[in-house]
């Protein structure tokens, strides 16, 4: 709602200007709007620094999975996948690259997957015999 009043305010000045209609402004007014935008700009360059640093951390990630997975099995989806991160930061959507992330992952797990199996004591019987016991 402060939005859409802010708008209509700003409307309202612009109107004014375009109309050279100076005695109508309420250069108070200006002067707020004005401040506000300053405050809200400075927010959005915050704001704008964040996504672009957590942007930059998952196409770091994805880009060195995709490397050890294409140590494993090379495909051209892979390196095409690769081609498209090395494009600007602010071309690539932050939701595209949290889907792509979890693609990649699932693909650097399938290459390399992780065992849960010492979570419980190893067992002694068929230690010897079986191989896997001793797989980390």
């Amino acid at each position: 709602m402060k939005d859409k009043c802010e708008n209509n305010r700003i409307d309202s000045v612009c109107d004014s200007l375009s109309r050279e209609s100076i005695e109508l402004i309420d250069f108070d007014e200006v002067k707020s709007l004005l401040q506000q935008y300053q405050l809200s700009r400075k927010d959005m360059e915050r704001t704008q620094t964040e996504l672009d640093y957590i942007k930059n951390e998952y196409r770091s990630r994805i880009y060195g999975m995709l490397k050890a997975v294409m140590a494993c099995r090379h495909n051209a989806e892979n390196a095409e996948i690769l081609t498209s991160l090395s494009t600007e930061l602010g071309e690539i959507e932050s939701a595209a690259l949290v889907k792509l992330y979890r693609r990649v992952t699932a693909k650097f797990r399938s290459c390399f997957p992780g065992s849960f199996k010492y979570l419980t004591p190893l067992s002694t019987v068929n230690r010897k015999e079986n191989w896997e016991e001793f797989k980390i």
